[in-house]
């Protein structure tokens, strides 16, 4: 299946355990241009499941959600990214929803 760039995909993977790893390297990003919020994208798939199941997310796709929740709720996920990584690990059942080639992770407006 081909995704085109800003295309919202929905992916999910069940863990055999919840501590078993995805095999997804994060990295957040705040907007330079000003705006305070601070995004999420896929840095690297390295194994794990995300990787066996080929799950259509892909370096470069800015997570949106987890399990319904915007990576953005302060209230779910106060500390940002620490936080988000914290929630995937304990979670069994994850399901995400990424936005498609989101913003590189080199571009000026995020600080690349």
């Amino acid at each position: 299946m081909r995704f085109d760039v800003g295309d919202i995909v929905k992916a999910c993977v069940t863990k055999a355990t919840p501590n078993q790893k995805l095999g997804l390297s994060l990295e957040e990003r705040s907007d330079c241009r000003g705006d305070s919020r601070r995004r999420i994208f896929i840095a690297e798939i390295n194994g794990g499941l995300f990787q066996k199941l080929n799950v259509p997310v892909h370096v470069g796709d800015q997570l949106l959600e987890i399990n319904g929740i915007s990576t953005t709720n302060k209230k779910h996920f106060p500390r940002g990214l620490k936080d988000v990584k914290k929630y995937i690990k304990k979670e069994k059942n994850i399901q995400v929803r990424v936005r498609k080639g989101g913003l590189e992770l080199h571009d000026p407006i995020y600080g690349g």
